[in-house]
């Protein structure tokens, strides 16, 4: 279990530290607006998962690749703050994007407040969560982390951030395969909930279920 505690106290200091920064960047009462969505799931992310450290989990994936794609997804905004310029060459896109990160902000503290102490940092099994926007899609939390990474590149319209928020998408993809997995096996319902539900607005592929069990 130290792996866990490990990676669930990484994530806690990057969101800590992300607080005090947006803190200390609020300048104006707009960019207190933009920016209050962010403070709130960070806060709700060091309590998830502070709470989540007194689960007992059906299963974890402590394999060496899932740690550090873990690890990566978590990281991913620090390596946008270092590569991105402070301004955009064009205006239109990243008031667009500007838009777009608030609204996918108060996405995420829906998400948030379904999944609650469920939040994990390593794929594993605890309960499953068929509430909010998790009765109509399955990875909510990492469908908006993919609409992130697009904003990212919309925002900033780097070489560097655009190749980190195509890594990002990649990496969300292979957690949410090998946290489907996970969850298949561990909790019987899911193969139910499976099949009534979407990913990324397609259908659930039902002979996917087959495949998912064999990975394990």
């Amino acid at each position: 279990m130290q792996i866990r505690l490990l990676m669930h106290l990484l994530v806690i200091l990057v969101s800590i530290s992300f607080m005090i920064r947006q803190i200390a960047g609020l300048a104006s009462s707009i960019k207190f607006l933009i920016c209050l969505p962010y403070l709130i799931i960070n806060f709700m992310d060091i309590y998830f998962l502070i709470k989540a450290l007194k689960n007992k989990p059906r299963f974890i994936d402590r394999r060496i690749s899932s740690i550090y794609i873990s690890s990566l997804v978590s990281i991913h905004p620090i390596f946008v703050i270092l590569f991105s310029p402070g301004l955009t060459p064009v205006d239109i896109l990243r008031q667009t994007g500007t838009l777009l990160n608030f609204l996918v902000g108060l996405f995420i503290i829906w998400a948030l407040l379904s999944l609650k102490s469920n939040l994990t940092v390593l794929p594993e099994a605890n309960s499953l969560v068929k509430t909010g926007p998790y009765k109509y899609i399955r990875h909510p939390l990492y469908f908006a982390y993919i609409i992130l990474a697009i904003d990212e590149m919309m925002i900033y319209q780097t070489l560097p951030v655009s190749l980190l928020a195509l890594l990002q998408f990649v990496l969300i993809l292979i957690r949410a395969k090998r946290e489907e997995s996970i969850l298949y096996d561990a909790i019987p319902e899911y193969k139910e909930y499976y099949e009534q539900t979407m990913w990324f607005n397609v259908p659930s592929d039902k002979n996917r279920l087959i495949r998912l069990k064999k990975i394990n």
